[in-house]
């Protein structure tokens, strides 16, 4: 166990949280790394106000410690996701519930979860986007840095935006994200003053995760030099780069038609996938798997196999100590 502000804030035992990554982050992912004491996240970005409640009842079917959510406030308008936000507190009831949110939300989601009492965790990729977050009431940040895989918030390495925050963010917990996949890479930077860190692709090659097997062995194949940032994957997600694993589309590029590639089933109703589509490839999804956006951080050089939830923590965990022992030996 580790104890922080970050861990008494979300009730857990070990300050990791799981990426929220919409359509890999299922009940069964978040729950596994629940269970584990760290935080899990579901991704619900791409539900249905309507659909959340039976998202979250299964993940609490599946673990009784505390679990959060994700959303997008960038990819929908604000009513629909104030319609998301109320979906989820009319679940929570007495329970607790993390909401971290991928960018900053307007005011009034923000003062929603706040008068009722759920820690506010907003990921930004700028110091003015943190200092903005502050100012809306956050309860912790997550700092994204470019090595991190899927979409970019900003464009510095972690290290650099991180200094930058830290030096001006005394008072809130601060999370760092992009290309973390090691413990003794979060005690470094538990070291330079962080309080956790959020993690998805160290989880995506996991037994647990809903990506498509493809997709995971991708990452267990994959080095660093093997993913690039791009702006491709638009559809349904326009404006924002990406880190993703290099492929057809990536190489070839607007040479291809944007024609459909596959097919994506979400909560029983099937979607058509075009290429240059910004959704993963799930378990749940058929045709031109390879071809799909495949995001992935820099990480993946530490990834050699996929593992269950338990093991990868378990492992997590005793390299972060060791390095956290090994700085307080060399301290005294």
């Amino acid at each position: 166990m580790f104890t922080n502000n970050l861990t008494r804030l979300l009730g857990i035992e070990f300050p990791l949280i799981l990426a929220g990554m919409g359509g890999v982050a299922s009940p069964k992912l978040a729950s596994s790394v629940s269970n584990n004491g760290c935080l899990g996240v579901v991704g619900l970005y791409k539900h249905h106000p309507e659909e959340i409640p039976q998202i979250l009842k299964q993940t609490a079917l599946l673990t009784n410690r505390p679990f959060g959510i994700n959303l997008i406030p960038e990819i929908i308008n604000d009513s629909y996701l104030i319609k998301q936000i109320s979906a989820i507190l009319n679940f929570a009831q007495e329970k607790t519930i993390p909401f971290t949110f991928y960018g900053l939300p307007s005011s009034s989601a923000c003062q929603e979860i706040i008068n009722n009492n759920h820690p506010l965790i907003i990921q930004i990729g700028t110091l003015h986007e943190a200092e903005h977050a502050a100012a809306m009431g956050a309860d912790a940040i997550i700092i994204q840095g470019n090595e991190a895989g899927g979409h970019h918030l900003g464009n510095q390495y972690l290290k650099e935006v991180f200094h930058e925050i830290k030096n001006r963010i005394h008072h809130l917990p601060l999370i760092v994200a992009g290309g973390i996949s090691t413990g003794q890479e979060l005690a470094d930077y538990v070291g330079l003053g962080a309080d956790g860190c959020l993690c998805g692709t160290l989880f995506v090659a996991s037994v647990e995760s809903d990506a498509h097997e493809i997709f995971k062995q991708q990452v267990v194949r994959s080095a660093e030099h093997d993913t690039t940032i791009t702006d491709l994957f638009s559809i349904g997600w326009p404006k924002r780069p990406h880190r993703v694993i290099i492929n057809d589309t990536t190489t070839l590029g607007k040479e291809l038609d944007a024609k459909f590639i596959g097919e994506a089933s979400i909560m029983n109703k099937t979607y058509p996938v075009p290429r240059f589509s910004a959704s993963v490839p799930t378990t749940h999804t058929t045709g031109q798997i390879g071809s799909m956006a495949m995001y992935c951080g820099t990480s993946c050089r530490h990834i050699r196999e996929i593992r269950p939830v338990q093991t990868i923590l378990d492992h997590f965990k005793e390299e972060f100590f060791t390095k956290a022992d090994r700085a307080t030996n060399l301290a005294n």
